[in-house]
């Protein structure tokens, strides 16, 4: 018998290579399903509670997934619609559960890591200068085991709204190898590689879109991808003529339109949001050390240092020294990459794809200053960097292999923290007992601890964790009226506490917490179980708030004016109450439409509960007559066929009495 050939053994080698990195994704896809699984227990957190219920529909109608769909604020309603309609499917199928929910989250970031192994090995293969596909093989499974196993990624997989996240990277993820095997493909077929390109970005970069925002950082994605592996160069002028259409239609333009949406509307992104407490630049300021928490987070992973609620970051006022030293090394940075991206591709790669993700959501959209799922992409250049800078090293000393055994322990320790994370997501007590330990002077962290102290009956607890909370002074009055609602059956409320609750809601911040303490308090009063206030007290609380101008969006001026109409109601005012009801759905044309739906709902709900059905609803009826609160009106209950308030009432009643026949 004859010795095989050279290229039979190398067929032989890459198979077997083949065979041992799909087993060796497979296990880390295993791995890191086990560690996250006692997690998948937790409850729902934050936006949770306003965002997944409002997904509900009682029959999976073509009419109610078109209004889940159209149902955002953006984009001709459909921002985040294609999430929206993914949560309306999970609940339908699998109940309002947390458990579903994060499940579902779990499968999604395994099969982003699919997608982040397929990318960077087909990158890897590009960037190889041999035929064998060993390196770039071991290469792209070293970096995607280090990001799919990073405990950052609890905040995103275990937070149930944050399939926003997951389902804007998937779309991401496959737009970009939809590009990656469009160039490949076009070196021996351009039409076909042109086409794979266009339809895969076109189609998946839409759906991206519907998933979340953020994802229109594509097009700088596709622009780094292209300028480090492909170097915008093509092979012959007939396929150079057509890739730079495709260039100037997928990253150009996009880029263009971005710049022209964007640059009118820099003046006010710049300037002073009144709705959030900080103006654009210090916003850019502070987000120059967020960033530095972000890779610090990154680099050095404890769970101790990692958390659901940053919501105490200090916020830069003034340009100081430290601030211009890590804006100057991010630059420097920035331009080292694009200076050695041929030398040093995977480094340069690295450094782009992370600032490149952080364009959107780490400059001067004014969103809320911290949080980690914004690193879930971004983190891919970071862990791909950690990889290129652990083979190099050893590269340099002629010790290659012993960067296996490195990467494998830094990927096992990984796993280690992410498995501590997950346990402590398991249970909201366990959660928020951790980051109080860590995060005394949270906001949420000592608001949610009250919260649930008085629940137990723990009055003293629940009274100086919040009288910690009212020391610190935040902008929003969410400490001051939960702390009001413990003194409910209290003979008084105590007047510097009513005084300084009532002085924030006239000029503190709108904020959706404070919305949230503000309804909740209402409901208290309105019930009847908070004897210690007076009408006169309630009602000029619900007034104060109503009257404020400095609510974050409209939605929170949409739902101030919901409790401030229930109380009128409350109050039998009938004549303040339709001019409130008018002024509110004024607000609510601007809010999302499911705002709007939830006011009509909660109105009706409450008044029939109240034994004011017969004048609430002829208020609604005229107040709805006005044409722009019609429209509204009729595109918020879209998938109803329009606003019916009569179908709406027999659907109120139908529910009354379902509720009692249940007791």
């Amino acid at each position: 018998m004859s010795d095989p050939a050279p290229a039979q053994l190398q067929a032989g080698t890459d198979r077997y290579a083949q065979i041992g990195a799909a087993a060796f994704l497979l296990a880390v896809l295993i791995l890191t399903y086990l560690i996250y699984s006692p997690g998948l227990d937790g409850p729902f957190l934050l936006d949770d509670d306003s965002n997944i219920p409002a997904a509900q529909v009682d029959t999976l109608t073509l009419a109610n997934l078109q209004g889940q769909l159209f149902d955002g604020e953006q984009f001709a309603g459909l921002s985040r619609g294609l999430t929206r309609i993914s949560f309306t499917f999970t609940q339908y199928f699998a109940g309002p559960d947390a458990f579903a929910f994060k499940y579902q989250n779990l499968l999604l970031h395994l099969i982003n890591g699919l997608l982040v192994f397929w990318l960077l090995y087909l990158l890897a293969c590009r960037r190889s200068r041999t035929a064998d596909t060993t390196a770039p093989l071991w290469f792209a499974l070293a970096a995607v085991s280090l990001w799919v196993l990073h405990p950052l990624q609890v905040s995103t997989v275990l937070y149930a709204v944050q399939r926003l996240v997951l389902l804007s990277s998937l779309f991401t993820l496959g737009a970009l190898i939809a590009y990656v095997k469009g160039r490949l493909l076009s070196a021996t077929r351009p039409l076909a590689g042109a086409a794979v390109a266009l339809i895969g970005v076109g189609v998946c970069g839409l759906l991206g879109l519907l998933s979340k925002e953020s994802a229109a950082v594509l097009p700088v994605l596709l622009a780094v991808i292209e300028g480090i592996f492909f170097r915008f160069r093509t092979q012959g002028p007939r396929q150079r003529r057509l890739w730079i259409g495709l260039w100037v239609l997928l990253i150009g333009l996009p880029a263009a339109l971005g710049a022209l949406y964007l640059i009118p509307r820099l003046p006010d992104l710049l300037g002073w949001h009144a709705g959030r407490g900080f103006s654009g630049v210090e916003r850019l300021m502070t987000q120059v050390h967020v960033i530095g928490l972000y890779l610090k987070l990154f680099l050095v992973p404890l769970p101790s240092s990692m958390s659901l609620f940053h919501d105490g970051f200090p916020i830069t006022r003034h340009l100081d020294a430290a601030t211009i030293a890590l804006a100057s090394l991010y630059a420097g940075l920035i331009l080292l990459a694009v200076r050695f991206a041929r030398p040093a591709p995977w480094i340069s790669f690295g450094i782009l794809w992370f600032f490149a993700c952080h364009l959107i959501e780490s400059t001067v959209i004014p969103l809320e200053m911290v949080f980690e799922h914004r690193n879930y992409l971004a983190t891919v250049g970071l862990a791909t960097l950690l990889v290129s800078i652990v083979t190099t090293l050893f590269a340099s000393i002629g010790r290659l292999r012993l960067a296996v055994p490195v990467i494998a322990a830094l990927a096992l320790l990984l796993a280690f923290n992410t498995a501590t994370r997950a346990r402590i997501w398991a249970d909201l007590d366990t959660l928020l007992a951790f980051d109080y330990r860590y995060r005394p002077d949270s906001p949420r962290v000592l608001a949610e601890l009250a919260t649930r102290e008085s629940a137990r009956g723990n009055q003293g607890r629940a009274v100086a964790l919040l009288a910690r909370l009212v020391n610190m002074d935040t902008e929003d009055a969410a400490p001051e009226l939960t702390a009001l609602r413990l003194y409910c059956r209290e003979p008084a409320l105590p007047k510097q506490l009513y005084d300084r609750t009532s002085d924030k809601l006239a000029q503190g911040l709108i904020t959706p917490t404070a919305v949230t303490a503000l309804a909740q308090f209402a409901n208290l009063v309105l019930q009847g179980q908070c004897p210690a206030i007076s009408p006169a007290q309630f009602d000029a609380l619900t007034a104060t708030a109503f009257a404020n101008p400095r609510a974050r969006v409209a939605d929170e001026r949409c739902l101030t004016g919901e409790v401030r109409v229930r109380a009128l109601i409350g109050l039998s005012r009938w004549e303040d109450a339709a001019s409130a009801l008018a002024q509110t759905l004024d607000q609510c044309v601007y809010a999302k439409p499911v705002q709007m739906r939830f006011v009509v709902s909660n109105l009706l709900r409450f008044a029939g509960d109240y034994a004011a059905s017969a004048q609430t609803t002829a208020m609604l009826r005229t107040v709805a007559q006005e044409p722009t609160r019609r429209a509204a009106l009729d595109r918020a209950f879209g998938a109803h066929g329009g606003f019916d308030l009569d179908q709406l009432l027999a659907l109120e009643s139908t529910a009354r009495e379902a509720s009692r026949s249940g007791r």
